[in-house]
């Protein structure tokens, strides 16, 4: 079929989903009732493709998949994104939210036979929320499949009779080509919880922002003094004295509050109030603590934990302190785990 067709159309057969067109002596098939449909490249923080498995009829085998579904098939949303559509087919057959959402490419399911297009969408930052598994009419099985190991495993499922579905392979081949282009892969965590109970094993850092007038009385301060009262006090103490290291923007002190767990205390927070409209933290004391906090996690073998430092009542972006930690911190290979409250 070239490009110069008239269009003409013709209905050969309807059902509630889906309908059979003929247009100029070519038959295909086309959705209807939605406005799109979309696809999810889906990676965890810990570097596992998620994937999904269910019985397909018109196949009569089970198929490997991306998580994916149709946008605006719901009544009364019938004017719903793709993007909207797929934060909820994410969540509907995975459990997880993503954090960054980012559209990458709209390609042909099988254009000899349908009409039908799929938008895929890169989902990153990925939290676990839920169950996953579909809704009440399907009986979705959830994988999470280490890229390194992906290949192979597909190979092994595609042997025992399962197909897989393409765009799993494409999802697969735009991973690795951008695992091997990023200089230096993020390797934040992000979770739901408490930064003062920070999880996994061995040695630990907690990292929070603290002002530079010394004022300890709002926000993550609370939660670290109702834990440990060491934190507070040193930091008072640092304040009152002037120690070293100086009591001045970027600097940071390491109070031990438990054996091998850590509190860092950085100031990154120019007073505690907007001024001319400018929020209290400064990035770039952020930035040169956070160099510090480097150096002494690698000294002490030790993971870092935090809450989303410097976007709460030091008013900052957290995209911004995110690129700082994944440049400063991250580039050298240290686990950053990000906790936020249920």
């Amino acid at each position: 079929m070239t490009d110069n067709q008239s269009g003409e159309e013709k209905i050969l057969a309807r059902t509630k989903h889906m309908e059979l067109v003929d247009q100029d002596g070519w038959s295909f098939v086309r959705r209807i009732g939605n406005t799109g449909i979309v696809g999810i490249i889906a990676a965890t923080d810990e570097g596992c493709l998620l994937l999904v498995e269910q019985f397909r009829p018109p196949v009569g085998r089970t198929v490997i998949e991306l998580p994916a579904g149709l946008a605006g098939d719901i009544a009364d949303e019938e004017d719903e994104s793709l993007q909207r559509a797929a934060e909820r087919e994410l969540l509907e057959e995975t459990g997880y939210v993503a954090r960054q959402w980012t559209q990458v490419v709209t390609v042909a399911s099988s254009a000899g036979l349908t009409d039908e297009a799929v938008t895929l969408f890169l989902a990153e930052g990925l939290t676990k929320k839920g169950p996953g598994g579909g809704d009440a009419s399907e009986d979705i099985h959830i994988h999470e499949i280490p890229l390194a190991e992906a290949p192979g495993w597909l190979a092994e499922v595609a042997a025992s009779g399962t197909l897989i579905d393409s765009r799993v392979y494409a999802a697969l081949f735009f991973l690795l080509q951008g695992q091997n282009s990023r200089k230096s892969p993020s390797i934040i965590r992000y979770v739901t919880g408490d930064a003062t109970v920070p999880q996994g094993e061995g040695a630990k850092v907690i990292v929070h922002v603290c002002n530079d007038i010394g004022g300890w009385g709002a926000g993550f301060v609370l939660a670290l003094s109702a834990r440990w009262e060491k934190p507070e006090r040193e930091y008072r103490l640092w304040f009152d004295r002037q120690a070293d290291p100086p009591f001045i923007l970027g600097e940071v002190q390491f109070v031990e509050a438990e054996s091998s767990l850590w509190v860092a205390n950085l100031i990154g927070q120019h007073g505690i109030r907007r001024v001319g409209g400018r929020p209290p933290v400064r990035y770039e004391a952020i930035r040169h603590g956070l160099r510090r906090v480097a150096e002494f996690a690698m000294d002490n073998n030790a993971t870092i934990h935090m809450p989303r430092i410097g976007s709460g009542l030091a008013g900052g972006k957290w995209s911004e302190i995110e690129k700082i930690i994944d440049e400063e911190i991250c580039s050298h290979g240290i686990k950053v785990t990000v906790y936020d409250l249920p």
